[in-house]
């Protein structure tokens, strides 16, 4: 498996901060990792929010983490304020965000059966009358807090980041393999004419039905869907996707 992906060139247009593990995981696979840093975070007005609440004492049943980003910024503000959370639950929308809250010191309580906003909101237990927080990208929907008032729950929602394409005109390399792992990453490479052309011949990889369905929506091709949505599962299926291919 350490050769599974040997002298192939995968085009990674993540965040910086999930650079160097995504192109070590792809080194180790024998792959040559490209990083392209097409989006960025950029916090928001509500960010100033978010920093009052976590000064003033954390006054939840469950905080919900729907990405990275959201986690980082949270552990941020409780070391700064030297918070203690031992008494509240947190909920994750899949393994890599809980694996991100984990380096933090939090314990995930409920990660739901498909890592989606959706299934998050819709499985989360025990949460009438409960007072829940929301962290989120101020680009998301407004689906996964609808669900969770619908289900009676007393939701508070912040957006204290957004995500903003880079400016990138052209991209010269070429590549065997690009690794979408989000909507705003799929609109972002939408833009970028040297990009879409380059996609005809190279093998298109989404890390879960959302992204693939923004893809699809802007006449992006998609080869294929991780079963598992992490990075890791998009790999695991890329490598029997090109396993598959030889026969």
């Amino acid at each position: 498996m350490n050769e599974a992906l040997a002298g192939k060139k995968v085009l990674i247009p993540r965040l910086y901060e999930d650079k160097e593990e995504s192109s070590l995981l792809i080194k180790e696979l024998g792959g040559i990792p490209i990083y392209v840093e097409l989006i960025k975070v950029i916090t928001t007005k509500e960010l100033e929010k978010l920093d009052e609440i976590v000064k003033n004492n954390l006054k939840y049943d469950w905080i919900v983490f729907t990405s990275k980003t959201g986690v980082r910024i949270f552990c941020d503000l409780i070391k700064k304020y030297k918070v203690n959370v031992e008494n509240v639950k947190f909920a994750a929308v899949g393994p890599s965000t809980a694996e991100e809250a984990k380096k933090h010191g939090i314990k995930i309580s409920f990660i739901p059966s498909k890592f989606t906003t959706k299934n998050l909101a819709e499985e989360i237990p025990d949460i009438k009358n409960k007072r829940i927080l929301l962290i989120r990208s101020s680009n998301a929907s407004e689906e996964a807090k609808e669900i969770l008032y619908k289900r009676g729950a007393l939701v508070e929602e912040i957006r204290p980041y957004t995500i903003e394409n880079q400016e990138i005109k052209n991209l010269n390399q070429d590549f065997d393999v690009i690794i979408l792992t989000s909507p705003s990453i799929v609109r972002a490479i939408s833009n970028i004419e040297s990009i879409r052309e380059k996609l005809k011949n190279a093998i298109v990889c989404c890390i879960g039905p959302v992204t693939a369905m923004e893809a699809k929506k802007l006449n992006i091709k998609v080869d294929l869907i991780a079963d598992e949505y992490t990075f890791k599962g998009l790999l695991n299926k890329l490598i029997m996707w090109m396993n598959n291919a030889r026969y």
